[in-house]
């Protein structure tokens, strides 16, 4: 039991990275005995895996109180069924293309220490490029009971991007925007509106029908096509 954070990671590292970062990633991730290169690659598989391979020259001391500082076996490896995705899954490989290291990631776990905003923290100043312009998203922080997760971007954190950070002009716009629907709404049928009772035949919260604007407006343009259609049979 607990609560649980999830946490995916996805986005190209700079070839500055410290090399006991890099390998901490590489240990964590492709494991402690990773399969080495081949000497005589036979196919495109074989030649992607050498071209890929990222070579640890850190003492594996500093590698594991590395990975213990910033708790990678959890934010790597832990998970939960309190999200989508109950399975963990991390890639983490050396690009030769680009040049850069490109990690992606995707776990949960009991973040009580923030483990994961402590190793984000130590991370940003190495992210080159991450998802999206402009903003180049790199990294979701989703707790199991917040409505929005906090985004990690190359221009700063946001945290409840769809209302900007402020959740009461949001409801107050919303509010406003219902009041506008309502009243187009009553002049074209005057005789009808939405009881609480019949909000709650749906199996819908009254504390949620002023925000509620797909569901009550949905409902007002079935009303309005149900009216227009009798209104022609009796024509």
């Amino acid at each position: 039991m607990g609560m649980y954070t999830e946490f995916i990671l996805g986005c190209s590292l700079s070839k500055n990275t410290p090399k006991v970062c890099i390998d901490a990633l590489d240990y964590a991730i492709n494991g402690e005995e990773k399969k080495p290169k081949y000497d005589n690659p036979k196919d495109w598989i074989e030649k992607d895996y050498n071209d890929n391979y990222i070579e640890r020259t850190t003492p594996e001391n500093e590698i594991i109180s590395f990975m213990n500082e910033y708790d990678f076996n959890r934010l790597f490896h832990s998970s939960s069924y309190y999200f989508g995705a109950a399975n963990p899954t991390c890639k983490f490989i050396y690009d030769k293309c680009s040049e850069s290291y490109m990690i992606s990631t995707r776990a949960d776990l009991k973040n009580y220490s923030d483990q994961i905003e402590k190793f984000l923290e130590y991370l940003k100043p190495y992210v080159e490029s991450g998802s999206g312009y402009p903003h180049e998203i790199y990294a979701y922080v989703q707790y199991e009971e917040d409505p929005f997760p906090v985004i990690y971007a190359m221009d700063g954190v946001y945290k409840d991007p769809i209302f900007n950070g402020d959740a009461e002009k949001y409801q107050d716009k919303i509010r406003k925007l219902n009041k506008i629907f309502s009243k187009l709404f009553q002049g074209v049928c005057p005789d009808w509106s939405i009881t609480d009772e019949e909000y709650t035949k749906r199996g819908l919260e009254i504390d949620d029908k002023p925000l509620d604007l797909i569901t009550t407006w949905d409902w007002m343009v079935d009303h309005i096509i149900e009216t227009n259609k009798n209104k022609n049979n009796e024509i």
